[in-house]
């Protein structure tokens, strides 16, 4: 029977099984090894080149938007590499998620912080490094702003 073409669903369709199949060719997948992770790349760019689309359509020219991918989703360098190159940020919730971002080449001005339990240390190396950081209540507001008050000059005598 053939393959029925319904448009953009019938292509993902016929992408995954041509996957399916050299996968199975190639051994990636079958009796011996029967679980592999596919990535449908051609699909994931035309899902961010969607995104943006849809983003440009109704906000004014130049208006700065940040679409930012679940880092906990797929975190994969070079998924998320990939997602950088298709002008998606990421969104982190932990360092080690911080750290996967930033091996995948994600600027600190494209990544935001977004956890309910940031620590001190975390909102302090975001804030450092140009990371947004999304506040989940006003404790944490207050937080950020004394993490990011200027310290107090210390006065000091002079040495004799």
């Amino acid at each position: 029977m053939g393959q029925v073409d319904d448009g953009a669903g019938g292509e993902r369709s016929a992408r995954r099984d041509q996957a399916v199949r050299a996968a199975v060719e190639q051994g990636l997948l079958g009796p011996d090894a029967p679980l592999a992770g596919l990535l449908d790349v051609t699909g994931i760019r035309e899902s961010a080149a969607g995104l943006r689309a849809a983003f440009d359509a109704v906000t004014t020219p130049g208006t700065p938007v940040l679409h930012a991918f679940a880092v906990k989703a797929a975190p994969l360098v070079p998924v998320l590499r990939l997602l950088h190159e298709e002008g998606i940020g990421a969104e982190v919730a932990s360092p080690g998620e911080l750290a996967l971002a930033r091996a995948a080449g994600v600027p600190a001005e494209r990544t935001v912080l977004d956890s309910p339990a940031k620590t001190p240390a975390e909102l302090r190396q975001a804030l450092a490094l140009g990371i947004a950081v999304n506040a989940d209540n006003p404790q944490e507001l207050e937080r950020i702003d004394a993490l990011m008050a200027p310290a107090a000059p210390v006065a000091r005598e002079p040495v004799p």
